[in-house]
C-alpha cells in the first residue's frame, strides 16, 4: 500500500535508539510507529519528527489519554487494527 502511494524507500526499525540514529542522517517523508518500541517509549523520536514537520501516524495499543501530547496531536490508529481490517474485509468476501 505504501509503495502504491509513491513511497519507495521503506525503513523498518525496532528500537528508539535505531530510530533516533536514523534521524541523524535522514528525514523521512512519513513515519508510522507505535508509542513503545522494543527499548521503551519513543517520545523523543516523536518530538524530533514533529520539530522537522514530518507527518506521522500512531499505531498503538496504548490509550490516547496516557500518551504525550506530541502523539495525541497525530492521526491515531488503535490496535488491534489488523483484526478490525480483516473482519471488515471478510464481510464482503462471503
Amino acid at each position: 500500500m505504501l509503495t502504491s502511494a509513491g513511497y519507495v524507500d521503506i525503513t523498518v526499525l525496532a528500537t528508539c535508539v535505531d530510530g533516533i540514529a536514523f534521524l541523524d542522517t535522514e528525514t523521512p517523508a512519513l513515519a508510522i510507529f507505535d508509542i513503545h518500541f522494543k527499548d521503551g517509549p519513543c517520545t523523543e523520536l516523536a518530538h524530533i519528527l514533529a520539530s522537522r514537520n514530518v507527518p506521522f501516524i500512531v499505531v498503538t495499543g496504548s490509550h490516547m489519554k496516557d500518551a504525550d501530547e506530541v502523539f495525541r496531536q497525530r492521526p491515531w490508529i488503535a490496535e488491534p487494527w489488523a483484526r478490525r481490517i480483516s473482519k471488515r474485509g471478510s464481510r464482503g468476501s462471503g
